[in-house]
């Protein structure tokens, strides 16, 4: 088959066709890459025998010169197909007058002039080495086998470029048993140019040859040949003494070079080495690598890595050459090298292997990383040891939790009594010092669950509870429930909300201690009388369903400037005025900034500065669909679990309430039998348990921390007994009078409000939890509640 373009084609023309993406000439030219290849000396004595063969069969055979030609390119440079392109008469096209290796079959084709690599080459005037051609020459892509890359060089007539000669390499080696698979270098690029100054000679030798035929007899024409052919091959000769200069000036600036490749090698701060990619034994090594092990160079060559302490053993090796044999490059980021001493040093080892003229290498650098390692190694301790220090301050927080509750709540329960007592009379005094105490047993217990609240938040345990919610009843309800701050303090508040629905998928209870926390901040640094400002709005220009702004502001004391960037930080607590009359632990804030990121909102706090008040900015995803309204979630001091619950209707029930707080039970049994009920208590689980199988009680209420047998326990053995309603006696225990009555409520009265301590008392048979000090009214639903 014979590859012929037609010069007008416009698919192989730049301007032939509008809108045709052809690929630039840079994209497949690649002859700067053998300046950077592997150095070849020059083979003087292959040149010198190839240009005496083709001077003999130019003075013998002048007619197949150009042929001659072909074959000695494909011989000496040991490539796929090699040929020579002439220039035709009209100087549109290039024909192929003669062509060897396995491209033979397409001589007499061609080439456009304007539009292809020959002419590229006289375009530019010197070689030029091409990689897949065809990706910007199409024509060439029906042409096989392809091309890998192809080399080729100018000849010229007296002055004139009339043509090229060319080298072929081809990317399917298979096919063409002996065609070659290697990449061109310097050296053949030298040597076709050698041949191409002889290549000139002959072409104007012919050439010459064909005009004297046509115009004198044989003899005179033959003689003429001859003294063209001999004044050709001084012109040969002499452009082959300048080549000869050239090579010269090249070797030495290869040698050059080599000096400073050994130079680099040699003081290179990391190991190299060198190995056969092929047996996988070390050719070569740097100093610092025979450092790195503890040999001396000449004990390394000629070993594999395995045997010099870069493996473990000889599978190891052989596992990973393989990987490096089939991938060209492997990686280990902490392998061990053991020296020959026994010490052990981790190294980060690199290995890719590429072609050195036939001949496959692979180089392997090597980096002692013996100070990074130990300094992850501590990283790794340090880490550990503060995931130790955060789960001990996790149970440090629960057991302070714990042992706050506990004090507080026989408090609360005195001052309930207390409140009780009032109904009989109680002076102003009185009644003062009990809101008081109220008061401030309230403070403390909000400060006990915020410091619960953010160690769930920073260590991840806390969980949404997420439903379509109305963000406008949200904000309602939190203006509802700071509302008696504000009587207290005598503000002035304002509240705007926008006239729809803010549909939004959210905790409303999370979302209402979040805007309650803000609207308590707002009152407590207002001085009394001030303005507090609250509002919600729709923006449409975030999102689906735009976003909630929600906004409060007051005219109270501000906050410094320094202070500002730093106002949602853990424990950031600003004196925000000379008396630090607010108070708080500096913690409310970042638990509201970061229960406002885990529902994919963002909270602002702006303030022009001391004195100027403040205002903080809320702002939550929407969505597009309306939700129903939001009910109005129970509150957070108390967590129920049954869902039933009715009216306070204690009918004389009988409550046991066993606790170790002396001051506890004491105030609270006081508390309950000021309300009717009848009670009896216990100050360990032993106790408890005989006095609940003897007494029968309608309610316990059960600490969870008692000494010996702890609350779970209790209740564990409490709910398989039989005759206090538990498994065997149909849900019904006996009464006094030995009738039926309904089963026995159990609930944990504890200063441990963990999920987890919810979820096992739950478990255990528990109706209910309440976390210390509870609200008594709370306790009284829970009690009185319909049983299961």
């Amino acid at each position: 088959m014979k590859t012929t373009i037609p010069a007008n084609n416009p698919e192989q023309q730049p301007g032939g066709a509008v809108g045709m993406n052809i690929p630039s000439l840079e994209s497949v030219l690649c002859t700067e890459e053998l300046e950077r290849r592997p150095y070849r000396p020059p083979d003087f004595e292959a040149e010198s025998g190839a240009l005496v063969s083709l001077a003999r069969e130019l003075t013998e055979r002048p007619g197949t010169i150009l042929q001659a030609l072909a074959d000695t390119i494909l011989r000496v440079l040991r490539c796929g197909s090699a040929g020579v392109s002439l220039v035709t008469e009209d100087g549109k096209r290039f024909r192929w007058p003669a062509i060897a290796g396995v491209w033979q079959p397409h001589i007499g084709g061609g080439t456009p002039r304007d539009f292809g690599p020959c002419g590229d080459v006289l375009d530019r005037d010197c070689p030029l080495l091409f990689r897949h051609l065809e990706r910007r020459y199409a024509y060439f892509k029906p042409v096989t086998p392809p091309v890998e890359e192809a080399l080729l060089v100018p000849i010229y007539a007296e002055g004139k470029a009339v043509g090229t000669i060319w080298a072929i390499q081809h990317d399917v080696p298979a096919a063409a048993p002996g065609s070659g698979s290697r990449v061109f270098d310097g050296e053949d690029l030298r040597m076709l140019v050698s041949l191409g100054t002889f290549a000139s000679a002959a072409y104007q030798a012919v050439e010459q040859l064909h005009k004297l035929k046509e115009q004198t007899h044989e003899n005179q024409g033959a003689s003429q040949t001859l003294l063209a052919v001999n004044e050709a091959l001084l012109v040969s000769s002499v452009r082959q003494h300048e080549l000869a200069q050239q090579a010269r000036k090249a070797e030495a600036a290869v040698r050059d070079s080599e000096v400073r490749y050994r130079r680099l090698f040699q003081s290179s701060k990391d190991g190299i080495l060198i190995l056969d990619a092929t047996t996988g034994k070390i050719i070569d090594a740097n100093a610092f690598m025979s450092g790195l092990l503890g040999q001396e160079l000449p004990g390394l060559v000629g070993k594999e890595l395995y045997e010099i302490g870069l493996f473990k053993d000889e599978a190891a090796n052989k596992a990973a050459f393989t990987e490096l044999q089939k991938n060209g490059y492997i990686r280990y980021d902490h392998l061990p090298v053991q020296k020959p001493t026994g010490e052990t040093t981790h190294v980060e080892f690199v290995s890719n292997v590429y072609a050195e003229g036939e001949r496959l290498l692979a180089q392997c650098n090597v980096r002692d990383i013996t100070a990074r390692a130990a300094m992850e190694r501590e990283i790794e301790q340090q880490a550990a040891a503060l995931a130790e220090q955060s789960r001990r301050k996790d149970e440090f927080l629960a057991m302070l939790s714990h042992e706050l509750r506990n004090p507080l709540a026989p408090i609360r329960s005195a001052a309930h009594l207390l409140k009780l007592q009032e109904q009989g009379g109680a002076t102003a005094v009185q009644t003062q010092a009990r809101e008081i105490i109220e008061r401030q047993v309230a403070n403390l217990t909000k400060m006990v669950n915020d410091l619960m609240e953010v160690s769930r938040v920073v260590s991840g345990r806390i969980r949404l509870d997420l439903h379509p919610v109305d963000l406008k009843q949200v904000v309602e309800h939190a203006t509802q429930t700071a509302a008696t701050l504000f009587e207290q303090r005598g503000h002035s508040v304002s509240v705007g909300l926008c006239p729809e629905s803010l549909g939004a998928v959210a905790d409303a209870a999370r979302l209402e201690e979040v805007l309650v926390n803000l609207l308590n901040n707002a009152a407590k640094y207002t001085p009394d009388g001030g303005r507090i400002q609250v509002s919600c709005e729709r923006r449409l220009d975030r999102g689906v369903g735009g976003q909630a702004v929600i906004r409060v502001r007051d005219n109270g004391v501000g906050i410094d400037a320094e202070l500002l960037p730093h106002i949602f930080d853990l424990f950031t607590q600003a004196d925000r005025s000379l008396a630090r009359s607010a108070g708080g632990l500096g913690i409310g804030l970042s638990l509201a900034h970061r229960l406002v990121e885990l529902h994919g909102g963002t909270i602002e706090a702006h303030s022009e500065g001391a004195g100027k008040g403040s205002e903080f900015v809320v702002s939550l995803p929407l969505i597009s669909a309306p939700v129903a309204s939001a009910p109005q979630e129970p509150s957070p001091k108390a967590e129920a679990l049954t869902s039933e619950a009715a009216g306070i209707d204690h009918g004389g029930a009988r409550v046991l309430v066993v606790d170790d707080n002396t001051d506890l039970v004491m105030m609270l049994s006081s508390a309950l039998r000021q309300k009717g009920y009848s009670v009896q208590s216990a100050h360990t689980g032993q106790e408890g348990l005989r006095i609940a199988q003897q007494w029968l009680p309608t309610v316990v209420l059960l600490d969870i921390g008692l000494p010996g047998l702890d609350g779970y326990e209790v209740a564990r053995r409490l709910r398989s007994d039989p005759k206090l309603g538990g498994a065997g006696a149909g849900g019904a225990a006996e009464d006094a009078n030995g009738g039926k009555s309904s089963r026995m409520r159990l609930i944990a009265l504890t200063g441990y409000g963990q999920d987890a301590d919810i979820a096992l008392a739950r478990e255990v048979g528990f109706d209910g939890h309440l976390i210390k000090p509870c609200d008594f009214d709370e306790l009284e639903r829970m009690m009185t509640a319909p049983g299961k």
